[in-house]
């Protein structure tokens, strides 16, 4: 009898203490959706706040590859996002007439 009082002891605080792990697991993951859900809501608003600016905006990677191209630099330059995404900056303003393009280039070529 003594027997069986200490093994179904040892099975119910091995079986709580699996409980618990998993409830904490459990928690965590669902933290981590809140987290990863509300990332992803910034990121959005993020890229329709450049995508919409009022001023030009672009971007490069390390190799000068344009990775980003807001709708008022297309209305500037005349060259649609399309048109403009994975092309070498180098390439790109220095087919452009206007000297804003021209400087803007070398300056992202001098850092």
């Amino acid at each position: 009898e003594q027997l069986a009082y200490t093994y179904s002891d040892i099975f119910a605080k091995l079986f709580h203490s699996i409980y618990l792990v998993s409830s904490r697991r459990r928690r965590n993951l669902l933290l981590l959706e809140q987290l990863r859900a509300g990332s992803q809501l910034a990121a959005s608003d993020l890229q329709r706040m450049i995508s919409f600016a009022n001023v030009p905006i672009f971007c490069v990677n390390k190799e000068l590859r344009i990775e980003e191209w807001n709708q008022k630099i297309e209305q500037l330059t005349g060259v649609s996002k399309a048109d403009a995404l994975n092309r070498f900056l180098p390439e790109f303003y220095s087919k452009q007439s206007t000297n804003w393009w021209n400087d803007a280039g070398r300056l992202l070529q001098d850092t």
